[in-house]
């Protein structure tokens, strides 16, 4: 066996938005850390100013990581209400058929290539977006080698067995859980540990609620106010993590 034959390389391409790029690059650190060879297939342009620093502090914090471009394609789509964020999934799957090319000028020749659900079905509308995906993409699933989901047994173990155990898709491709993705303190720029989490390690085992809605919800300040005054009369410890404007718009 060639020693190029004997080198596990796996590829990546996250989707649009930071929720979508932020854990794909902390899967490529983890493979990195443990000899992979790793190339991140990056959507060009990007998204935001936001995404394009944070690529850019990943790459000097793993050059050995190897970055390959996917010009994409201008977005076709009319009903997105300008979106960057779909948008921007539009342009990725309407640009897919670009990717064999590419892949196939890679070397070594690849292991394995791992890339987010919108990517499953080349069909995109907004009516419904994430339903219409879920819908065409579901049935496709079965012809995969195998699905990754960025959650861990202690959280959804009755979940990840019953997928594994054909009770939700009969024949469904093994699932993997990956969980839990922690910050990369190497081009996240975190520090050590932050108060928050120093905080939280002094706290009693299953005594605080969680709450964050994610990086699409920028939530209004009445809501806020509601939300923290329901947080402050449960009388439980929380960890709270609050935004008022969407990552995926520079704004």
């Amino acid at each position: 066996m060639s020693s190029s034959s004997s080198v596990v390389h796996v590829a990546l391409l996250p989707s649009a938005g930071m929720g979508h790029l932020t854990p794909f690059l902390r899967f490529a650190a983890m493979l990195s850390r443990h000899h992979f060879h790793v190339t991140l297939i990056t959507p060009q342009p990007t998204m935001t100013n936001t995404e394009s620093k944070l690529l850019s502090k990943f790459f000097t914090a793993f050059p050995h990581v190897n970055q390959l471009n996917l010009h994409l394609l201008p977005s076709s789509s009319t009903s997105s209400n300008g979106d960057p964020f779909f948008l921007q999934i539009d342009a990725i799957r309407r640009s897919s058929h670009l990717l064999h090319p590419l892949l196939s000028s890679l070397s070594p020749p690849l292991s394995s290539f791992v890339y987010d659900m919108t990517l499953t079905s080349p069909l995109l509308d907004r009516e419904g977006v994430f339903r219409k995906l879920f819908m065409e993409d579901s049935p496709k699933l079965l012809k995969l080698h195998g699905v990754f989901l960025n959650t861990f047994e202690e959280l959804e173990s009755d979940t990840l067995k019953a997928l594994n155990l054909g009770d939700v898709v009969k024949d469904l491709p093994t699932v993997h859980a990956l969980g839990p993705f922690v910050p990369c303190y190497e081009f996240e720029g975190l520090g050590e540990r932050g108060e928050p989490l120093k905080w939280l390690d002094e706290q009693p085992n299953g005594s605080v609620i969680y709450v964050c809605f994610g990086s699409r919800t920028a939530l209004e300040s009445k809501q806020i106010r509601e939300i923290g005054d329901g947080l402050m009369r449960s009388g439980f410890r929380f960890l709270w993590v609050v935004k008022v404007n969407k990552v995926d718009k520079e704004r």
